[in-house]
Order: C-alpha cells, then structure tokens, then sequence
C-alpha cells in the first residue's frame, strides 16, 4: 500500500503540498494535462527551486492571466505572506455590514493575490460544486475535491454565525485556490497514494491583519478545522497553517501521529513564499510503501510505566486485570524500594499507541499515582498462533511460535489445562504432559508428512 506522510513541522498550505508533491515525483506535465480537464479558464501553473533556510525545495506559482502584483512574475516574491491565499478570512458576502465582501488585508500567505489592484468573484460552494461537475477531471478527483471544499465552507459558516449556503467565499472561490485543491487530489491519485497520514501540526503564532483588524493565529477558519487535530505553536510568529492547508489536512488524512511503517520511497520538499529565521518554511512530503508490522520482527509499541508506594496490595491487584482488559498488551508490577527506603511497586503497561491515552486514564483513576512517564519501544515477537489437540480428559490448546517459519517455542496453555483437570480432578501436571505428549506427536506426523 502507497502511504503518503505530511510532516508538517512548518505547516502547511496548498501552494505547499504542490511542490513538497512535484518533490516526490509529481511530473508538471502531468499535473497540467488533468487539470486542463477544469472548468476554468486564465491560470498557468510555474515550478521553480528556491532555498528555504538550509533546504532545497520545490515552490509552485498558480499564474492568474492579467493579474498585477507579482503573480505574472514567478521569480518575484509578491508579498510579505508566508504560505499563500490569504485564505483565513473569508467572510460572508451580503451577510451584515460588518462582513463586508471579503476585501481582506494580506496576510501571511504565499498566493495572495493583491487585493488592492483588483477583484476576485464572489464564488460561494454551489458556484463551486458546478464548476467540478462541468470539469473533466480524472476518476474520483472532483469527489475528493469537493469534501475539501465542503469543510472548509463549514468552517468559515461556523466562525461567521451563517448557514453554509450563505457563505460566499472572495478568496477560497478564486483560480489559484480551486487549483491547489483540486491539484492536491490530482496529485495523490497520480502519485497512487492509498491512504494519507500527518503528523502534528505546527501551526505558528501572533496575529495577522485582517479587514476588520487583527485576528490572532491560527485564524477563526483554521482553529475551527484544526479542532480535534494534534497542534503546537513553535518558532516564528507567522500563521504557517492556512485554512486550505488545514482542509485538506482534516479531509484526506486517516490520522495523526509519527512516521507510519513505512518503506519510504520519495522525500519532497514543498515551499511557502517566506522565509522564517531559524525555521525553514517547507512541507516535507513523505511517500513509501506501507508494510503490516506483524509481518516485521519489531514493532512500536508504548511503555507506560509509574512507581507507586502508597496503595495497598488489593488495589493494585484488582488495577492488572482491568488493563489487560481494556487492551493492553501486557500490564505487571515490580517490587522495588523507593525513597525514604519505602518499599514500593513499579507498574508497568505495554500498549499500542491508539490506546495509549484510553488506559493512562485508567491508572491515573484507579491507582494513587500522581504521574505517569510513556515511551516508544520496540517490540519484537514470534508469529504466534494456537494448535488444539485432544488429551483423555479434553481438548487442550497449545500456543506456537514461530521465527522465520521454524518453530522455536510452543507450549499448552495453562489456562486450559487447569480447567479439565478441575473437572476431572487430576493433577494439572498431568493435563500439562499429556497435551504437550499429542502436540509432540502431531508434529513428528506434519514433519513425516512433508
């Protein structure tokens, strides 16, 4: 499976994922004859390498025809934006006299389109809808393209307090935006990339002017799609996430987190139109072939670990079971001796990352720790499986472990075994013999037999 991975540690744009997509192998050519295929007329699309701090990158000029302010000239930064459109403040058309028409200031974005020298048309989602239907656009493009639309419209209807069919939109209706967008899915069906991840987002800070004054950052539109999204504010005060950036993020992405396994096959470099001190205004775009991690010898997994001296020993007790059933992979404490020479436990859980927080809840309710430390590690296991075979008092399971194909360890499960010796009232031991006595045998006759 093809997996595409935004690392998005300067944020992101549209103009952005453009080029860190041409970085990892997007032909222009390419890109240019689908979107030839869209239902608009006047724009051109320009690829340029630029320096961004110590990295080479790849930035993408969307050239509208007869447009002043830099735009008809890709090797002059327009203005002092960051990334592109100016997309963070799109207001209602018609909507109240303090919406205004979308006249905005520039902000920090890297297609921003000169808002004193002309005018963009006032285009609100069903303009937008009927330009992709009337496109020739490649298999699943307008589709994918249209989600993105939908919630970003749903986020600036949700900032400015109207139904979504009030939004009409000055910037996110413009060429250069639909291109971006509607290019981002041109480009991961060309690229053949099956499914998106992204990591947490660093979505800058400060202010940025706006129309109607400053609004802080990240703007109203892009807080309100970045929502339930990992986020972080580091390095310079800029807005380094737009809305169109945090769109597509919100839409195509399956999830959150660090790198996915992956054997990555293509890095690109994508890059806004500033640059920050200290740090480099690019979206690295990661793509490679997924694998299942089952399939590999190791495998991250969390460890979350506390010291705890004073619960009493049922507490703890009763905490082992409730967390090897609510998913952990394995959960044991550790005598020790603590500070002031109080003797102490250590517990210790091993967990998948997605249930990381679901079972650090459950020691921080039910146990009397204050704190919890939580660390990657690696994992390694046997392919494991269960063979069941039939012992004079009942059927026994028995746990196998591969490595490489070869069996390097196997054993009854104990559970099983002292269940039917209850009932028949022998010695566990006994069960425990007699079944791995059949597993031995049926062994020799599979070893035979090949």
């Amino acid at each position: 499976m093809r997996i595409a991975y935004w690392d998005c540690f300067s944020g992101i744009a549209g103009d952005m994922n453009l080029g860190a997509m041409v970085g990892c192998g997007l032909r222009l050519d390419d890109l240019r004859e689908d979107l030839s295929g869209l239902a608009l007329v006047g724009f051109e699309i320009r690829h340029r390498r630029v320096q961004r701090g110590s990295l080479a990158a790849d930035k993408i000029d969307v050239l509208i025809a007869g447009e002043e302010g830099g735009r008809s000239d890709p090797g002059q930064e327009h203005h002092e934006g960051g990334h592109e459109h100016g997309h963070g403040h799109h207001e209602p058309h018609g909507a109240g006299p303090e919406r205004g028409h979308g006249h905005h200031e520039p902000h920090e974005g890297g297609h921003e389109l000169g808002h004193g020298h002309h005018h963009h048309p006032h285009r609100g989602l069903a303009d937008i809808r009927d330009i992709l239907e009337r496109s020739d656009l490649p298999a699943g493009v307008a589709e994918r393209a249209d989600r993105v639309f939908e919630a970003l419209c749903a986020a600036e209807a949700s900032v400015h307090g109207c139904r979504l069919e009030e939004v009409h939109l000055h910037e996110v209706g413009a060429i250069d935006a639909i291109v971006d967008i509607v290019g981002a899915c041109c480009g991961l069906r060309r690229l053949g990339i099956e499914a998106i991840r992204c990591s947490p987002l660093n979505v800058g800070g400060g202010t940025v002017a706006a129309a109607h004054g400053l609004l802080p950052v990240p703007a109203p539109a892009t807080a309100y799609l970045l929502r339930e999204a990992p986020v972080y504010s580091r390095g310079p005060e800029a807005e380094l996430v737009t809305p169109t950036g945090a769109a597509l993020v919100v839409t195509l992405a399956e999830g959150f987190g660090p790198w996915p396994p992956m054997k990555v096959t293509a890095i690109g470099y994508g890059a806004g139109d500033r640059e920050h001190e200290g740090l480099a205004n690019v979206l690295r775009l990661v793509v490679g072939d997924g694998y299942d991690a089952a399939d590999e010898r190791g495998r991250q997994v969390r460890v979350i670990e506390t010291d705890i001296d004073d619960a009493s020993p049922q507490l703890l007790g009763a905490l082992i079971p409730r967390l090897l059933e609510a998913g952990a992979l394995d959960a044991n404490l550790t005598p020790l001796i603590m500070k002031k020479n109080r003797p102490g436990s250590r517990l210790t859980v091993i967990a998948d990352a997605g249930l990381v927080d679901y079972l650090a809840d459950i020691v921080l309710r039910e146990s009397t720790t204050l704190g919890l430390r939580i660390y990657p590690v690696e994992r390694r296991e046997l392919d494991r499986h269960h063979l069941q075979v039939d012992t004079e008092w009942g059927a026994v399971r028995v746990k196998v472990g591969k490595l490489g194909g070869e069996v390097v360890n196997w054993a009854p499960e104990f559970d099983d075994c002292e269940r039917i010796a209850g009932a028949a009232g022998v010695a566990v031991k006994r069960v425990i013999q007699a079944a791995a006595a059949a597993y031995c045998a049926a062994a020799a006759g599979e070893e035979k037999a090949e």
